[in-house]
């Protein structure tokens, strides 16, 4: 089990107050990715998974660029996108 980020749950409510109303459904996984990816071994494939299930929550929630998503979700966890190939994604249904 992991613990909440207080730094990523402060900076999803700063996305929600600046024009994502949706930001806490979509990226609230990212409180706890932050702690799978910024281990001492980070697991990349769990962290991988956060971001898939946060693209196709987003679909629900009203966005339909799944770069952007997943992008905000890796700033959200102090990962650089191109790490995990944010740009190279493929549709995600």
């Amino acid at each position: 089990m992991y613990d909440m980020d207080q730094g990523t749950i402060n900076r999803i409510y700063d996305l929600k107050k600046n024009g994502h109303p949706n930001a806490v459904p979509v990226f609230g996984g990212a409180v706890f990715a932050y702690n799978v990816i910024n281990k001492d071994e980070p697991d990349v494939c769990e962290f991988i998974d956060y971001v898939i299930n946060a693209i196709r929550s987003s679909h629900f929630w009203g966005y339909n660029n799944d770069v952007e998503v997943a992008e905000i979700f890796c700033h959200l966890c102090l990962v650089d996108p191109y790490l995990i190939g944010v740009y190279f994604l493929p549709k995600i249904d």
